[in-house]
C-alpha cells in the first residue's frame, strides 16, 4: 500500500474543489490517503509536510493550472524528492491538453515537468509558469472573470464569451516595445501579447501551435495579434482555437529564452490564469 498526501484547492471547481478531490478515490482504490487543504496550511509553508514524506511516498495535487500554478510559486522551485502528480478537478486543464491527456483521467505524474520550470518578472517579484504568461485581452479576461466570481462565487465563468465582448468593444489595445534575446522591436495596436511554455491557453486555445514545452533548446514562443482593427481581429479570432491563426498577417511569433514586452498603459496580466492587475512590464525567461 502507497501512502498519497493530496493537495486540494477548496476554491477550484468553482468552490467544489473538496469533493472533486474525493474522485481519487475511483482510481486510487486500495491506498493510503490524506486529505490537505492548501489554502489553510499556514504561510502556504509545505516544509512540515515534505519534511515527514520519504522517498516511496506520493505528492497529487488537485485542481486546474492556477493550482498548479500556485503549489509550484509557493514551494519556489523547491520540490520534495518523490513522484508528484496532479488530478484535474479544476476548469482550466490547458497543462494536460498540452502533454497529451484527456480529462477526466487518474492522478497524472508530472514530476519531470516541473523541473527548470520558466519564470518572468513582474513589478520586481519573480513567479514561476507552467504554461503561459500574458499580456493584453487574454489578461483582461481574467480580470472581468475573477470579478464575476467574486459577485457571484458559486458562477461559472464563460471566458470566450468575456473574450467576444472585449473584441467587440469593451477592451481597447495599447502599443508595445517588444525585446526578444536582445533583439527590440514596436508594434501599434497590439490586442495580445502571450509568452508560452506549451501550446494551449485559456482552456484549448491553441495560441502557439509550433510551441515544445519539452524542446532541448529550451525556448519560449511569444504570440502577437497586432496592427489589426477591432472587426478584422474579432474575425480571425476563432482561429486561435484550432492554431489556424498563424497564416494571419496580424499574427506575430518570435521564439526566444528572454522576452520583455511593455505596454504604455497598464494591463492586467495573466500567470497560468490567475491574475495580477496595473502592470506596465512582464520578463520572461527560460534558460
Amino acid at each position: 500500500m502507497n501512502q498519497y498526501y493530496v493537495l486540494y484547492n477548496p476554491f477550484s471547481s468553482n468552490g467544489a474543489g473538496r469533493k472533486e478531490s474525493e474522485k481519487i478515490f475511483d482510481y486510487l482504490k486500495e491506498e493510503s490517503i490524506e486529505f490537505m487543504d492548501m489554502s489553510a496550511i499556514p504561510d502556504h509553508d509545505y516544509s512540515l509536510l515534505f519534511d515527514k514524506m520519504d522517498n516511496t511516498d506520493k505528492l497529487v495535487i488537485c485542481g486546474g493550472d492556477g493550482t498548479l500554478n500556485r503549489f509550484v510559486n509557493d514551494c519556489d522551485d523547491k520540490f520534495p524528492d518523490v513522484d508528484i502528480y496532479v488530478f484535474p478537478t479544476g476548469t482550466g486543464n490547458d497543462f494536460l491538453r498540452d502533454i497529451g491527456i484527456a480529462t477526466p483521467c487518474a492522478p497524472v505524474l508530472i514530476t519531470q515537468y516541473l523541473k527548470d520550470l520558466p519564470w518572468v518578472e513582474i513589478n520586481d517579484k519573480k513567479y514561476y509558469f507552467i504554461n503561459n504568461v500574458a499580456f493584453g485581452i487574454d489578461g483582461w479576461v481574467c480580470e472581468i472573470a475573477d470579478q464575476q466570481k467574486a459577485k457571484d462565487p458559486g458562477a461559472k465563468a464563460n471566458y470566450t464569451k468575456i473574450a467576444i465582448s472585449g473584441l467587440l468593444g469593451k477592451y481597447h489595445p495599447c502599443n508595445a516595445t517588444v525585446t526578444v534575446d536582445g533583439v527590440t522591436r514596436q508594434y501599434q495596436r497590439v490586442w495580445m501579447a502571450p509568452s508560452m511554455n506549451g501550446r494551449f491557453m485559456g482552456g484549448g486555445m491553441m495560441v502557439a501551435p509550433m510551441q515544445d514545452r519539452s524542446d532541448e533548446e529550451r525556448t519560449l514562443t511569444l504570440m502577437m495579434f497586432q496592427n489589426g482593427g477591432r472587426l478584422n481581429i474579432a474575425l480571425s479570432f476563432p482561429g486561435v482555437f484550432t492554431g489556424k491563426h498563424i497564416k494571419n498577417k496580424m499574427a506575430a511569433f518570435c521564439k526566444g529564452h528572454d522576452i520583455t514586452v511593455e505596454f504604455d498603459s497598464p494591463r492586467a496580466v495573466q500567470l497560468d490564469g490567475e491574475t495580477i492587475l496595473g502592470v506596465t512590464k512582464y520578463h520572461a525567461h527560460k534558460q
